[in-house]
């Protein structure tokens, strides 16, 4: 289960969330990271595909309320009975296989991946915090936002995705500027057992250590390409863009800016002001990550509370 890190913008997010209703979310997050990370370590099709049917059955048990594996067991007695419970899971779990074995060919495919998977994650969130039936439709979140926390994703676990064999951005992008994904994974490099110098870990991990990433040791380092940075730059500018038209926008602010959905809106807003500052100093995603002081996430927090 996730213990959610004092300091990390979840953290805040949840600040003033009732107790059983900060648990219940956080129980509904568990589901949907494991669901939407299943099949990253999935090299063959035929093993994925063979998930996937294992994942539809428990998904059924689920809603049967017979499930087996501890993130479906926590949560099954709120989703017991729900269709719409079943049909938001596997829109997550179908959405991440898709993008581990069919990467976007453009910009538009890419946008399109992430609004069906994370509407999907959004509306298992929001239904985790309001215990509303309506929630549970992916069709009644903002895909504006949906696409815009899926970028803060991909781009926050940038290092894992790529040494996994995702491409993680489309063949536009790379093509764009004369890159291939391998030119990105080329430039990881983690000191023995840690992240790279100067990273931190993810902030909403388990715990406050370093993380351990032994899977991306020993990767040599190679001559760089100025470009690569221009990408990630430019992916980093492209979602600060994307979020801050979603927080902007009057039907999704209306959505979740107030009430039982505060905890996304907060955690919203602290995923605006860390991408706003990583287009105001941009890191190398693939070797540090800048991250907003706690003081800082308390502040914008607070500041959206109610």
């Amino acid at each position: 289960m996730l213990d959610i890190r004092e300091g990390s913008s979840l953290y805040y997010s949840l600040l003033w969330t009732a107790p059983a209703v900060r648990q219940r979310f956080i129980e509904r997050l568990h589901l949907v990271q494991t669901l939407g990370t299943t099949l990253e370590e999935v090299q063959e099709p035929q093993v994925a595909e063979r998930k996937i049917h294992w994942w539809h059955e428990e998904l059924q048990r689920m809603v049967e309320g017979t499930a087996r594996h501890p993130a479906t067991q926590a949560v099954q007695q709120a989703m017991s009975g729900r269709q719409a419970a079943f049909d938001a899971c596997l829109a997550v779990l179908t959405a991440a296989s898709t993008i581990r074995f069919t990467p976007p060919a453009t910009e538009a495919d890419a946008d399109t991946l992430l609004e069906q998977g994370f509407s999907a994650r959004l509306a298992l969130l929001a239904h985790a915090l309001s215990d509303d039936s309506v929630e549970l439709d992916p069709q009644n979140q903002s895909t504006l936002l949906a696409r815009a926390l899926g970028k803060h994703e991909q781009l926050s676990r940038l290092p894992i995705l790529l040494h996994r064999g995702q491409p993680v951005f489309s063949q536009e992008l790379y093509q764009r500027f004369d890159l291939q994904p391998g030119d990105l994974a080329k430039r990881i490099r983690t000191q023995k057992g840690t992240l790279p110098h100067k990273a931190t870990p993810p902030e909403d991990s388990e715990n406050t250590s370093p993380a351990p990433l032994s899977a991306l040791d020993g990767i040599a380092v190679v001559v760089d390409k100025p470009q690569r940075q221009s990408l990630l730059n430019t992916a980093m500018a492209d979602a600060h863009r994307d979020i801050s038209l979603a927080l902007k926008d009057n039907d999704c602010r209306q959505h979740y800016r107030h009430g039982a959905l505060l905890p996304l809106w907060r955690l919203s807003i602290l995923r605006e002001r860390q991408l706003a500052l990583w287009t105001k100093h941009p890191p190398d995603l693939l070797r540090e990550r800048s991250t907003l002081t706690p003081l800082r996430k308390l502040f914008w927090a607070w500041r959206h509370r109610r």
